[in-house]
C-alpha cells in the first residue's frame, strides 16, 4: 500500500467479517426454516470459524509460495529427481489445501445467504479445473483485503 493511501476493503468482505449477533440469530432462523442445523452460535463462535478460514487460506497461500520457490530453485540445481519429489509432495499438499479452501468458501457463501448478505464469492465454488483458479484468486484477494483492514 502506498503511504497515505486509504485502506479500502470490498464491502461484501467487510459485511461478512463484521457479522453481528443479530444477523447470526436471523441466519440461524433461516437455516432452521430450510431444514439445516444451526450454523453459528454467536459472534465469538463466528470469529473462531473466521480464524479457521483465514488459517486455511494462509496455509494454501504458503504452499503456493513454497512451490514457486522450489520451481525457481530447480532451475539452478543439478538434481532434477530431488526437485521432482519435492515438487510432487508440495503439489499434493497444495491440492488438499485448495480443496479445503473450496469447502470453506462454500460455507462462507452459505453463511452469507442465511444472513442476507451479498455472497463473498461470486458464483459457486467448484473443484472443476476452470473454477479452481477463480477460487484461488478469491482466497488471495480475501486474505490481503482482510489483513489490510486490520
Amino acid at each position: 500500500m502506498i503511504p497515505g493511501e486509504e485502506k479500502r476493503v470490498d464491502k461484501k468482505y467487510s459485511d461478512f467479517i463484521n457479522l453481528s449477533d443479530e444477523q447470526i440469530i436471523r441466519a440461524n432462523a433461516r437455516a432452521k426454516e430450510n431444514g439445516t442445523k444451526q450454523i453459528l452460535v454467536n459472534r465469538a463462535d463466528f470469529i473462531d470459524i473466521l480464524k479457521g478460514f483465514m488459517e486455511d487460506f494462509i496455509s494454501y497461500e504458503q504452499v503456493i509460495t513454497q512451490m514457486l520457490s522450489a520451481k525457481a530453485l530447480s532451475l539452478t540445481g543439478n538434481d532434477r529427481d530431488e526437485y521432482r519429489n519435492i515438487y510432487a509432495g508440495l503439489d499434493r499438499d497444495r491440492t488438499a489445501k485448495h480443496n479445503k479452501c473450496i469447502a470453506d468458501v462454500r460455507i462462507m457463501n452459505r453463511i452469507c445467504d442465511y444472513a442476507s448478505l451479498e455472497r463473498v464469492y461470486d458464483g459457486e465454488p467448484s473443484e472443476d479445473r476452470d473454477k479452481r483458479h477463480d477460487v484461488a484468486l478469491f482466497v488471495f484477494d480475501f486474505i490481503h483485503q482482510v489483513c489490510a483492514e486490520s
